[in-house]
């Protein structure tokens, strides 16, 4: 799987990353790939007798996503992922957004919390720390 995200890692750092929009051909290869991991993704939920879930961690911004070569519209309408989490260390959108693309496609969506984001104060049981362990 690591594989997939260097991929994609690369996909993006080709042309988003150095200012280049990126293509409908490349974000159909992005889609691609998908489809092809959807399909080991069957292979092994045969062999395991029960669904085999794909979740993907994306910004929470659909048209970001476009933007760094990821439709979402098709991975959810090819029903490609079973999970969407928007999450990243900045937020683009509001929630609702999101929720909604996922409504349409009858595709979970659920906010991504980025621990980064949510350091304590430094200061022992301060009011202000955030409780999330």
């Amino acid at each position: 799987m690591s594989m997939i995200g260097q991929r994609i890692s690369r996909k993006r750092l080709d042309a988003s990353m150095l200012g280049e929009d990126v293509s409908d051909e490349e974000r159909g290869q992005i889609s691609d790939l998908f489809r092809r991991v959807r399909g080991v993704a069957e292979e092994v939920a045969a062999r395991r007798g029960r669904p085999f879930l794909l979740a993907i961690r994306v910004s929470d911004s659909i048209g970001y996503c476009r933007a760094l070569g990821i439709d979402l519209h098709t991975l959810l309408g090819e029903d490609l992922v079973g999970i969407v989490t928007g999450s990243g260390y900045f937020k683009l959108d509001p929630w609702d957004h999101l929720v909604t693309l996922g409504l349409q496609y009858d595709t979970p969506v659920y906010a991504g919390m980025v621990a980064r984001r949510l350091m304590d104060s430094g200061v022992p049981n301060a009011e202000t720390d955030i409780k999330v362990w």
